[in-house]
């Protein structure tokens, strides 16, 4: 006996099973290369961010050594930028490509109640004192590497800035009572 043909081809049941699985093969395709763009994304956000938190808590420190520490202002300058090299490694996620204990990278300026700016030494070349109720500002530069930038945008150069200040105790200089 012969066979009877239906006049499909291949079977209408074995067919429609066939074509099941490629709706999700092809939502995986499509979703899967922007799923991992985000999660890329997400990282750089996460780098850049933990290292601006790390940043600001440096900066905030050596200015509240700043204003603490020394009687004239190159003395307490010097202290800020010994702090910030104190905590600026790498075991504090801050990792820069630029050296901020280096003065011309790293800021520290202080300012008086009237807030004019006191520099190191005064017009006759004598060492400032550190002025009395002012404030101490130290302004750090972070230059990122791009790896933080994350996976997809590797060239870009990011760099963070940011200010710590720490006010100056109005009754630093206070002699105590004499005997």
């Amino acid at each position: 006996m012969g066979r009877m043909h239906s006049g499909k081809i291949g079977g209408g049941a074995a067919t429609a099973g066939d074509e099941r699985g490629t709706g999700t093969a092809i939502g995986v395709a499509i979703i899967f290369p922007m799923l991992l763009l985000v999660i890329a994304l997400l990282q750089g956000i996460t780098f850049t961010s933990r290292t601006e938190q790390a940043l600001q808590a440096v900066a905030d420190r050596a200015a509240h050594t700043a204003s603490l520490c020394c009687l004239l202002v190159g003395d307490a300058a010097d202290a800020a930028l010994e702090s910030i090299a104190v905590y600026a490694g790498p075991w504090n996620r801050l990792d820069c490509q630029n050296d901020v204990t280096d003065a011309s990278e790293t800021i520290v300026e202080f300012r008086d109640v009237s807030q004019a700016v006191v520099s190191e030494t005064n017009s006759a070349g004598d060492p400032n004192v550190v002025p009395v109720g002012g404030y101490v500002r130290v302004r750090m530069n972070c230059d990122l590497p791009p790896s933080h930038a994350g996976v997809f945008l590797p060239l870009v150069d990011i760099s963070r800035s940011v200010v710590g200040v720490a006010t100056i105790d109005p009754f630093r200089h206070r002699m105590p009572p004499g005997p």
